[in-house]
């Protein structure tokens, strides 16, 4: 989390795409810290019972 200021601070996420299939998931855009700077992410999810937990997150091509 530290490395990554839009994590650390968060200040804001725009959408650009989003696709979901079945129980699966992808939504991607950009990440805003508090500090101004924009990072691009991609957020996996699946759902469990009802709820929509994130199963993967990329940000500027590294996976967490």
């Amino acid at each position: 989390v530290g490395a990554h200021p839009g994590l650390r601070a968060n200040g804001g996420f725009t959408v650009s795409n989003r696709s979901v299939e079945n129980d699966t998931a992808t939504i991607g855009g950009a990440l805003q810290s508090l500090e101004g700077s924009s990072e691009p992410v991609v957020f996996r999810l699946r759902n469990e019972g009802g709820t929509w937990q994130i199963t993967a997150i990329e940000i500027a091509g590294l996976s967490e």
